[in-house]
């Protein structure tokens, strides 16, 4: 008798044959289907990654469950979704893929910093870089449009929030 994860592989091999033949007779190329495929095995790779991630930061009814998990897959799932956005078929523009690919090489280095004993400043630093670059990737696209007066709500929120906490922020008002 077969098992279930005999069968699961032949279906998992149909799919796939069946993707890549209708693909390439509805657009005659090679190319498209392959990148298909790979941008779906990605995007199911950093799906899963995830859920693993996220599963190991809960403990289930026989305890925690192994670090590792954790230490694997967080990383893998940044990594896919950073593989991803590089692989991207049609980009707002390259400079926009440049700076969100490199705010996610930043966002991983943050969580491999973090998962180290005494990284937290170049984990944080990781991540501020992070955001600069997804701040310069999602504003680049609609700089000339916007109006620097949109950013004030934004800056006395900021100070308010600052003049609020820097009381009770004891050793952590500066790194």
């Amino acid at each position: 008798r077969a098992t279930v994860a005999d069968r699961a592989l032949w279906a998992v091999g149909l799919v796939v044959l069946a993707t890549l033949v209708l693909l390439f007779l509805m657009t005659g190329s090679v190319v498209i289907p392959v990148k298909a495929l790979i941008m779906n095995v990605l995007s199911l790779g950093a799906a899963l990654s995830a859920a693993v991630c996220i599963r190991a930061n809960y403990p289930g009814p026989a305890g925690p469950r192994p670090r590792w998990h954790i230490l694997v897959f967080k990383p893998l799932a940044t990594t896919l979704i950073g593989l991803i956005a590089w692989l991207a078929p049609a980009p707002l523009s390259p400079a926009y893929q440049a700076a969100i690919v490199l705010g996610l090489v930043f966002s991983l280095a943050g969580d491999v910093f973090l998962m180290l004993p005494d990284h937290f400043l170049p984990g944080l630093v990781s991540f501020f870089i992070a955001h600069l670059c997804y701040g310069a990737g999602f504003a680049g696209w609609a700089w000339p449009a916007l109006n620097p007066l949109w950013a004030l709500p934004y800056a006395l929120v900021g100070a308010g929030l600052w003049r609020m906490l820097n009381p009770h922020l004891g050793k952590l008002r500066a790194p």
